[in-house]
């Protein structure tokens, strides 16, 4: 088994799988013969070798020799794992893993990754609202000058970091995060050489883009 999912479930995720939709959401495809062809996702290309393959379920580029099948695409493009990669294509694909049996420690890392998660989330959310504030006007006025409206701002959830030390690990703790677990979500930072370890924001006076993974958590 590889990653504790089963191998026959493996193969059935992968004959469920359909390539050319899965990589359609993430690249613009047009029908070439029996294939489709797109910019490369993983090369800057300006005239599409990308190839995908319905028939094979596997895809190839010819500028830079990146191939592989629905899971590798994934593991490439998201940088997942194995298993993390195949969990999605279940999802999409309407097969059902098996859950295994986890250790204490597995479980332990499962919470602080979801812990974590819902911190990102949540500090997101704090950066949005942040922009949308009197005190985002210039970051507003910044981002019109440039052509981005407001419906990009809401797709790809911009945001504003205030200029201060403490905005966001004020507004964390009165959310309930420590400062220990916003730290470990990479939002704070320790002060150096304080005895009672106090904190400080991360980004300040910037505009915030959240990275999403390939299940839509920040």
């Amino acid at each position: 088994m590889k990653g504790s999912i089963p191998e026959d479930k493996i193969e059935e995720i992968r004959r469920r799988a359909d390539i050319v939709s899965l990589i359609g959401g993430y690249v613009t495809l047009r029908k070439a013969g029996k294939n489709f062809l797109g910019l490369c996702p993983f090369h800057r290309e300006k005239t599409p070798s990308f190839t995908v393959s319905p028939e094979k379920q596997m895809f190839y580029c010819f500028g830079c020799s990146e191939g592989g099948d629905a899971v590798s695409f994934l593991m490439k493009l998201n940088q997942l794992t194995f298993p993390e990669a195949v969990r999605h294509l279940a999802g999409k694909a309407g097969v059902v893993i098996p859950e295994r049996t986890v250790s204490h420690e597995e479980k332990e890392r499962r919470t602080l990754r979801e812990q974590i998660r819902q911190t990102n989330e949540i500090a997101a959310a704090f950066f949005a609202d942040a922009l949308r504030s009197p005190a985002g006007e210039g970051a507003r006025e910044y981002l019109r000058k440039r052509g981005i409206g407001e419906e990009a701002v809401s797709t790809f959830r911009l945001g504003l970091a205030p200029d201060g030390w403490r905005h966001l690990l004020d507004f964390l703790g009165k959310k309930g995060i420590s400062p220990q677990l916003a730290e470990k979500a990479g939002l704070i930072v320790p002060r150096a050489g304080q005895q009672d370890r106090g904190y400080y924001d991360r980004f300040r006076g910037r505009l915030m883009i959240p990275i999403e993974d390939v299940d839509g958590h920040v």
